[in-house]
């Protein structure tokens, strides 16, 4: 990483996508191929893949205790499936084709349907050719919320991840190698977080829920 990536990845911060409310409703997740401005303001733009339209894909908030519907539409030229990372389910709903699903063909979509018995702060992402599919930006944030609200001002999500972008915002296919393959992914030349929000003022409350999806890089 040279000096002007440095000064990027250390500054660089977005808004993520507003979060649903948590509800037992049916929600929706597409994945599709995408254009995002990852690289600052200005500078090239990257085409990624992601979920509803945006890398990350869309906060999801869920009732602890209370079954959970996601449609998962596949409106990619590949397969795909999704996994939902670090939460307690039926194994048939884990998202890991061949082990306990048939892949979301190209067209086709897949509902998940599973309780989540945790509160927490957790994440989704693809489970198919995951070294690539997570890489281009299949991912998003998930939040099992509490029973009863904490006394806060502000519950704000922020979800770290890192990419190997050319100047020109070109994402760098280098996904087969064998360090990319056995990590399940790489490490990046140029790292972002995005929040849920940044509205805040000297001395709110604030909850801070921090998500490290890269692969191989530890966030200081």
């Amino acid at each position: 990483m040279n000096r002007r990536q440095f000064l990027a990845s250390a500054s660089a911060m977005a808004l993520l996508p507003a979060p649903g409310s948590a509800s037992p409703a049916p929600q929706t997740l597409k994945a599709e191929e995408i254009i995002q401005q990852i690289l600052p303001e200005g500078e090239g733009t990257t085409a990624m893949l992601g979920f509803n339209g945006s890398m990350p894909g869309p906060e999801i908030r869920l009732k602890r205790g209370a079954r959970a519907s996601i449609e998962v539409e596949n409106a990619l030229q590949e397969g795909t499936a999704v996994h939902w990372h670090g939460i307690r389910l039926e194994n048939r709903m884990d998202g890991v084709p061949v082990l306990t699903q048939d892949l979301i063909n190209p067209g086709d979509s897949k509902t998940y349907s599973f309780v989540p018995p945790d509160a927490g702060t957790y994440w989704y992402h693809s489970h198919y050719i995951s070294q690539e599919q997570v890489a281009r930006g299949l991912m998003g944030p998930l939040i099992v919320e509490d029973d009863a609200p904490l006394d806060l001002d502000h519950d704000i999500t922020v979800i770290l991840s890192d990419w190997i972008i050319d100047e020109d915002g070109s994402l760098v296919d280098e996904f087969t190698d064998m360090h990319s393959v056995a990590h399940a992914g790489y490490m990046g030349n140029f790292a972002r977080g995005f929040l849920s929000r940044s509205d805040v003022q000297q001395g709110d409350r604030i909850r801070l829920r921090l998500i490290n999806a890269a692969t191989n890089r530890i966030f200081p």
